[in-house]
């Protein structure tokens, strides 16, 4: 039914029932792969970008910036292993856990799932940041600007 099978996960309750959902689509089809991707905001990569400046600042394309932006990439996926690992262990599934840093997560969502060639984008309708009642901002703008099959989770 669906093999690859994309899931952004922001630490909130709709994001952990959209893996449970992305599961369970995945639990069909034993060849699905289920992508568990975390987007970190884009300050991790460049902070003048969160300040509204054009990065020119050579400090910021430095080994040594880029190797903490790496580190925290790195210890995000690991806080995302180690929170998931029981839920994890019982999928038959393969899994992939990606982390990446931009500043338009509903971009960097889309841009993911279609370089991994994904049927179906499973997501939280409304994550962190967004307001009660309404469907979430990320959510929204992954719907208007895929046209892979997204799913959204209450």
């Amino acid at each position: 039914m669906f093999q690859k099978i994309v899931v952004p996960f922001d630490w909130s309750e709709p994001s952990y029932r959209a893996l449970d959902h992305a599961i369970f689509l995945a639990e069909m089809d034993k060849n699905s792969k289920i992508f568990i991707l975390n987007v970190v905001p884009a300050y991790a990569a460049d902070p003048k970008k969160s300040l509204g400046f054009h990065s020119t600042d050579a400090f910021f394309k430095t080994p040594e910036y880029l190797g903490v932006v790496d580190t925290l990439l790195t210890e995000a996926e690991q806080a995302i292993r180690d929170a998931l690992s029981e839920k994890l262990a019982k999928v038959a599934n393969d899994i992939e856990i990606q982390c990446s840093a931009s500043d338009s997560p509903a971009h960097a969502i889309v841009e993911f799932a279609e370089h991994v060639q994904a049927d179906i984008i499973v997501i939280g309708r409304r994550g962190l940041g967004a307001l009660a009642g309404m469907l979430g901002s990320v959510s929204y703008g992954v719907l208007r600007a895929t046209e892979i099959s997204v799913l959204t989770v209450r």
